[in-house]
């Protein structure tokens, strides 16, 4: 039987994972928003104002699956903290399609796209999204609340942190450290162990800023 699924979001990414969820073990029976985004339905389903999800409301038993992009991932990490105290059970999404080892760990509430490679020995914490024909290779290990776009690749034995944002089709190479908050653009390749808040940019990446007060991108 199908296991009961909300969706908390009302833009694109919640659209986006309910496709995707569609043709899973889960069924999505309702979205659900905070007061200030509340419409009444979402995609042809009710929408649930986020207060009224409490302990109570998930012992039919049901899953939440925080649907929020990238724009502002510091709200992600809020927003899964928020729910997380609340004691709700997250769904996590794996792509049939998306080929991991069968030693991958992965955590809660983590969107895993079609097309993603997983090499053995890698664990994956919370609230990750890794997006289509991505590449995690061996022994990498990955904190929570990151963003890894369309065909980044991951070399073995990296060890990244929380809520670091990487572009489409960067490269970080095998054996480094990223702190948490690093941002990697788009193409660029990083060559060298990564500091928090740094945005690194370039092939070879160097630093090209500082984002520590930006709350838009990380």
């Amino acid at each position: 039987m199908a296991r009961k699924l909300v969706i908390f979001g009302v833009g694109d990414m919640a659209r986006l994972s309910n496709q995707y969820f569609l043709n899973s073990s889960h069924k999505t029976v309702a979205f659900s928003t905070d007061k200030e985004f509340y419409i009444r339905s979402f995609e042809g389903l009710p929408v649930i104002l986020a207060d009224e999800l409490t302990v109570t409301k998930w012992a039919n038993p049901m899953e939440l699956f925080i649907a929020v992009g990238y724009k502002n991932m510091r709200a992600r990490v809020s927003l899964f903290e928020r729910f997380k105290q609340k004691k709700v059970s997250f769904a996590t999404y794996i792509s049939p399609d998306a080929c991991l080892h069968e030693s991958v760990e992965v955590g809660d509430n983590c969107f895993i796209m079609p097309g993603v490679v997983i090499e053995a020995g890698v664990k994956i914490g919370d609230n990750n999204i890794i997006w289509s024909n991505a590449t995690i290779c061996h022994n990498t290990q990955i904190g929570s609340h990151n963003f890894i776009a369309a065909n980044t690749t991951i070399g073995g034995y990296v060890n990244i942190e929380d809520n670091c944002f990487f572009g489409f089709s960067s490269v970080v190479l095998q054996n480094l450290n990223v702190q948490s908050e690093v941002l990697v653009g788009a193409n660029s390749v990083l060559t060298t162990s990564a500091f928090s808040h740094q945005k690194y940019l370039g092939q070879p990446a160097k630093i090209k800023g500082n984002h520590a007060l930006n709350g838009i991108c990380v």
